[in-house]
């Protein structure tokens, strides 16, 4: 079964060698290869009043964060607080019901091995968004304990 997917590249640089952009088309082009209807929004070319004005009751969402930091250290050490803000004051606020997060950490000294190896992983996330386990581990705190280290 298709599912639309809403896919939000939060990097505020337009500048294309920003890694965000990279996984973020990584992300949307495994759920176009599923057959999933997909549509971007890049917040570097955002009018914001579109968000507040779009209410995504009853949706799903993932949230891609990189980091210069393990992402264990910012997991544990900080408790993912911008995460946990983001989705409880803007993502839940506005009507998403399941946000899970993917955490991607030392993004500036990774290899380009460690970079295909997360384009890849984001890929077959956009493959099989929305599906029923993605839905049921989606609650609460960063669900998600992927990393990137």
């Amino acid at each position: 079964m298709s599912s639309r997917i809403l896919v939000i590249d939060g990097h505020p640089d337009p500048a294309p060698e920003r890694f965000l952009h990279a996984l973020a088309n990584a992300y949307r082009d495994g759920a176009a290869a599923a057959r999933h209807e997909v549509r971007c929004v890049r917040v570097a070319d955002l009018n914001f009043s579109l968000l507040r004005s779009q209410l995504q009751r009853g949706k799903s969402a993932r949230v891609i964060v990189t980091m210069g930091m393990p992402a264990f250290v910012y997991r544990w050490f900080y408790r993912a607080h911008s995460v946990r803000s983001l989705r409880r004051n803007i993502l839940k606020f506005v009507g998403f019901g399941s946000v899970r997060t993917t955490l991607i950490g030392g993004v500036g000294a990774m290899s380009k091995a460690s970079r295909s190896k997360h384009l890849a992983r984001l890929r077959a996330l956009g493959a099989k968004a929305s599906t029923t386990r993605d839905l049921q581990r989606g609650q609460g705190g960063v669900p998600d304990h992927e990393s990137g280290e």
